[in-house]
């Protein structure tokens, strides 16, 4: 099924095609222009594929690439298929527009409710609320739910943080069930109460942890009280043990639905569990920046060149293990030789600071790789800076790379986890194996050499993520897999 259109319904350019989702629901194929709310249905190389209008070649490309794989038409066909049912389903989006027909009714504008066929009560659940990317995500999807007339609760046991306040002030409801050892025989048991005390209608548990100790928690739950089940799948776990495997399968078997925030990690953890693809879901982080203040860019800017310098190389995130600095360092150390007025910034904090930091001074660094440590204007440095690097051995879907690419940075990272889904390689950014060092160094200097490509490769990738990860959208695909689930 083809539908080269670039104005969709009666020659004009809003909404989704009623035929192509026809066809996606019957299981065909679909090759479709990116226009209108098409990437909304269609998510490139996951259950279609996407083609800019009027470019033949493009969709001659397509067309052959399709015809000539069909293990790939397979699978396309069926993540469509699922897309539909899942996402689109009549029952659930009629109950909405319902909903807010009653509401525009009123002269009096009410406070936002639930719409027929959505749970009432959700409860997000997580190991620690301490800055991190699953702990952004959860504060965003809990402020869409609320704004959806859905009530949220946002449970956790360890570390809080500003984030907690965040919430808190929005008038969103915080639960800290505490943690206090390893083995702590008391914790199920006030777990148990806390879930049943507020009676939420779904669980999602957005950690190894939360995930374990809520499916036992709400497992323990007489059979009338126990809310629906959800757990998640945030990267690809490829440290995981045999043992850690066995217990996420037993969740899984728990679980009403499994959420991954990328494909990648969604097969790899289907793999590892022998568990059936048709149990996850995917729903992509959503990412919101706001355009920092143009003068304040100007003064980081300038603080960190100094004169001295012309090109800003920024790196944001935890000093762990699999961010992959050290090996980011040495590739540096290559480009330092070659363009002496480029400066790296190393903006977070973590274990490996003072390790980094003896690195910097081994590799004779000190005045060309700063460490910050955490800052709180990372939007800011982001548009200060010329492009944004991200070399992991392992991620999720990295809100760091969305974050700069919704800011129109030009991105250089690792082909790991959901970061392809992210960025089409020499299209969105820059992609390199994240163990080979040259390569790394390579691709900075051709980054740094080449103003023109940071340009066309920042506007295609704000496109993108304008386009495909928005918040609403990430709130919206959520908010349908609750429903979908609740209603079994």
């Amino acid at each position: 099924f083809v539908l080269p259109s670039v104005l969709l319904a009666d020659g004009n350019a809003d909404g989704i095609p009623v035929a192509l989702m026809e066809a996606m629901a019957c299981g065909a194929t679909a090759i479709s222009t990116r226009v209108s709310g098409i990437p909304e249905l269609i998510h490139h190389e996951e259950n279609g594929l996407l083609v800019s209008p009027g470019d033949a070649a493009e969709l001659a490309d397509a067309m052959a690439r399709l015809l000539g794989d069909a293990p790939l038409r397979t699978r396309l066909a069926e993540a469509a298929r699922r897309t539909i049912v899942q996402d689109f389903d009549a029952d659930i989006e009629a109950g909405k527009l319902l909903a807010l027909i009653r509401r525009k009714q009123h002269t009096a504008a009410p406070a936002a409710e639930a719409a027929p066929g959505q749970p009432r009560r959700v409860m997000l659940m997580t190991d620690e609320m301490e800055v991190g990317g699953s702990q952004r995500q959860i504060v965003q999807l809990a402020l869409g739910l609320k704004a959806r007339g859905v009530t949220c609760a946002v449970l956790y046991f360890i570390n809080p943080s500003f984030l907690v306040e965040q919430l808190q002030a929005a008038g969103i409801k915080t639960i800290r069930v505490n943690k206090t050892a390893r083995v702590d025989p008391g914790f199920v048991r006030r777990l148990r109460q806390a879930i049943r005390a507020w009676a939420p209608d779904v669980v999602h548990c957005y950690s190894f942890t939360a995930e374990l100790w809520g499916a036992i928690a709400c497992r323990l739950l007489p059979a009338r009280e126990r809310p629906v089940l959800i757990s998640s799948v945030r990267g690809t776990y490829e440290w995981y043990g045999r043992n850690q495997w066995r217990m996420k399968r037993w969740v899984s078997s728990q679980s009403a639905s499994i959420i991954s925030n990328s494909r990648e990690g969604a097969e790899y953890a289907a793999r590892q569990m022998h568990w059936p693809m048709h149990h996850f879901h995917v729903v992509h982080n959503g990412v919101s920046v706001t355009e920092p203040d143009a003068a304040r860019v100007d003064l980081l800017r300038q603080h960190y060149l100094q004169n001295t310098f012309d090109t800003l190389v920024l790196f944001v995130g935890r000093l762990v293990e699999h961010k992959n600095l050290p090996r980011l360092l040495q590739a540096f150390a290559q480009v330092v030789k070659q363009r002496p007025r480029t400066r790296l910034l190393l903006a977070g904090s973590g274990p490996l600071h003072d390790a980094l930091a003896a690195q910097i001074g081994q590799l004779g660094l000190q005045d060309h790789a700063l460490l910050l440590g955490e800052q709180s204007e990372v939007p800011a440095l982001m548009e200060a800076a010329d492009l944004v690097v991200l070399p992991s051995l392992r991620e999720g879907l990295s809100n760091v790379v969305l974050e700069a690419m919704a800011l129109g940075r030009a991105v250089l990272s690792t082909p790991v986890g959901g970061i392809p889904q992210a960025i089409d390689n020499g299209r969105h950014g820059v992609l390199v194996e994240p163990t080979d060092t040259d390569a790394l160094a390579r691709a900075l200097l051709t980054l740094i050499d080449d103003p023109a490509l940071r340009e066309r490769l920042g506007r295609a990738a704000q496109h993108k993520v304008l386009e495909q990860y928005s918040p609403p959208a990430m709130v919206s695909a959520m908010l349908k897999e609750y429903s979908r689930v609740s209603q079994r």
